[in-house]
C-alpha cells in the first residue's frame, strides 16, 4: 500500500504577529513528516473559528473558499506527481518550473531511459567517474536485456543476470 501525502490548511500559532492574527499554512504530511507553505492570509483565533464554521459569511466566506481551493489544489498535485517528494510538491503546488530531467523521470518506466538521464546529469555536473561507472552498468545490463522495466526487476531477474555474469567470467566483485 502506498502511503500518500496529506494535505490541510491549518492555524500556525507558533507565531503570532504583532496585530494578534497569526498566519494560515498549508500543511503538508508525507511519512509523519510536515513541512508548511505561507498562504499569505492571516486570522485572529476567533475568525479561524468563524472560518471553519459551515456558515462564515462575508469576508470570511471568501477565506472558505480560498481554503477549501487550497486544499483541493494541494490534494489533486499529491494524487497527479507521481513518486512525492516535499520538493517536487512545491514545485507543482507553486508552479516552479521543474528541471528537463525530473520531467523526463516522471514520463518514463524504463530503466535504460532513466541510466541515460541519470549519466548525461553526472556528464554535466563533472562527475565524469561516477558516470563512467554507471554507462558501464548500462551496457552490461542491456546485454542482457534489451528493454528493461523497473517492474520487471523481480529476485528471480537477479538472479538469472547473476549467473549470466558469471557464466562470462566476471567476478563476484564486479558483479
Amino acid at each position: 500500500m502506498d502511503i500518500l501525502a496529506t494535505s490541510a490548511v491549518i492555524l500556525d500559532k507558533r507565531s503570532q504577529l504583532k496585530d494578534g492574527t497569526f498566519p494560515l499554512k498549508l500543511r503538508i504530511t508525507y511519512n509523519r513528516e510536515k513541512n508548511y507553505i505561507s498562504t499569505g492570509i492571516t486570522l485572529s483565533e476567533e475568525d479561524w473559528l468563524k472560518v471553519s464554521e459551515k456558515k462564515a459569511r462575508g469576508s470570511l466566506k471568501e477565506v472558505q473558499l480560498i481554503i477549501t481551493s487550497m486544499e483541493s489544489k494541494a490534494n489533486d498535485i499529491i494524487a497527479s506527481i507521481g513518486s512525492f517528494t516535499f520538493k517536487r510538491f512545491k514545485s507543482a503546488y507553486l508552479g516552479l518550473p521543474e528541471s528537463t530531467s525530473q520531467s523526463k523521470v516522471k514520463k518514463s518506466r524504463s530503466v535504460f531511459d532513466l541510466f541515460q538521464i541519470y549519466i548525461t546529469d553526472l556528464k554535466e555536473t563533472g562527475r565524469a567517474g561516477t558516470a563512467s561507472s554507471y554507462n558501464c552498468a548500462y551496457k552490461s545490463l542491456a546485454k542482457f536485456s534489451t528493454v528493461l522495466y523497473f517492474e520487471d526487476i523481480t529476485p528471480a531477474f537477479l538472479n538469472k543476470y547473476e549467473q549470466s555474469m558469471i557464466k562470462e567470467g566476471n567476478s563476484l566483485t564486479t558483479i
